[in-house]
């Protein structure tokens, strides 16, 4: 990605799938609420339901998940939303690619509303060119 990357935050996983569900095991109890765009990849559906989490959706928007939305949601739900599942780049279905600016701004929302966020970057390295936008790690600290 053209900047370093700290190996002892890599994991190996047979997918990104596999990675998910160790994720949502690992970090989420069933009643939680997890918050995607709508629409999303089917099989995340399938997994968030399965782990017994409450699915909500927030519209996504050219430029990616309307964050207005989630924050509405978020304070509507007074601190329940534990994770937010987004698919930040070349999103299944639409193709659409999350801003900087708006993965900036999701990464201040977790941190104000106290919430996970599961970016699914499958997608990332697939480009005919530069993306133009940094995988959604390199926004926190």
């Amino acid at each position: 990605y053209g900047r370093p990357c700290d190996q002892s935050t890599l994991m190996t996983t047979s997918g990104a799938s596999m990675g998910i569900d160790l994720v949502l095991r690992a970090h989420f109890q069933p009643g939680d609420y997890v918050v995607c765009e709508g629409p999303t990849f089917f099989n995340a559906y399938s997994m968030l339901q399965n782990a017994g989490l409450k699915l909500l959706e927030v519209p996504i928007c050219e430029d990616g998940m309307d964050l207005d939305a989630l924050e509405k949601v978020c304070a509507d739900k007074d601190g329940k939303v534990k994770l937010v599942y987004t698919i930040p780049i070349h999103h299944n279905p639409t193709g659409i690619t999350m801003s900087n600016a708006k993965r900036q701004r999701l990464v201040q929302l977790a941190k104000k509303y106290d919430f996970k966020v599961i970016a699914d970057e499958t997608y990332q390295l697939l480009n005919f060119g530069p993306s133009g936008v940094d995988p959604l790690f390199y926004h926190d600290n």
